[in-house]
């Protein structure tokens, strides 16, 4: 449902089943739902759903989603290992197959063209939004198991002024990598287990 500033409803669709995940992405707003990602123009008040690609197992449906300022796109989880990126211009998915279950995902919005991504083995992934491909992978923590349910600290990830922070709850230490190499820059050690990170860059002119 889209409200105007009065909170009159202006247009709704009720087609999302499951409905799971919603970002912004320059004028057009994205839902995870069980059968595609519903988008609304907030311009134009028109929904579009783009479905999954054919073949998609059941129950694979994306239910986080990040969406770039840059330029238009989404990007999302994909069942436990893979993430997916859709250009909601070209109603196209990418979907990026992990070699081991993702722990968690970002994006900078500034800079949409690449997404990071967690696995449970420690590794962080650099992936390559518009190519749909992994380019880059290092080690940055221990492994973390996805057993335990949602009551155990795993790492969390915010990315913002070509930096990726990493929450290390085990360690009890926050680390800041390089976006573009993903050598580490800084470590911040912190009283007991983050759990979670938001990065935030400043921009404006300098004097």
């Amino acid at each position: 449902m889209l409200l105007d500033e009065q909170g009159k409803e202006l247009t709704r669709n009720d087609d999302c089943p499951m409905l799971h995940g919603e970002a912004i992405s320059g004028r057009v707003i994205g839902l995870g739902c069980g059968d595609g990602v519903l988008l609304l123009n907030t311009r134009t008040q028109a929904f579009r759903k783009v479905p999954y690609p054919a073949g998609t197992e059941s129950g694979r449906m994306v239910r986080s989603l990040v969406g770039g300022s840059d330029f238009h796109l989404f990007a999302g989880d994909f069942g436990p290992d893979a993430v997916t990126i859709l250009d909601p211009d070209a109603e196209q998915f990418k979907v990026v197959e992990l070699p081991a279950r993702r722990i968690a995902f970002t994006m900078d919005p500034q800079r949409a063209d690449t997404m990071f991504v967690l696995t449970e083995d420690g590794q962080m992934h650099r992936v390559d939004t518009l190519g749909g491909k992994i380019v880059g992978s290092a080690r940055v923590v221990q492994r973390y198991a996805l057993e335990g349910g949602s009551s155990v600290a795993r790492p969390r990830l915010s990315a913002a002024g070509g930096l990726v922070a990493v929450t290390d709850p085990a360690r009890s230490r926050l680390l800041v990598l390089n976006a573009a190499t993903l050598a580490p820059q800084r470590e911040i050690a912190i009283e007991g287990a983050p759990l979670n990170v938001l990065a935030i860059a400043a921009s404006g002119e300098q004097h």
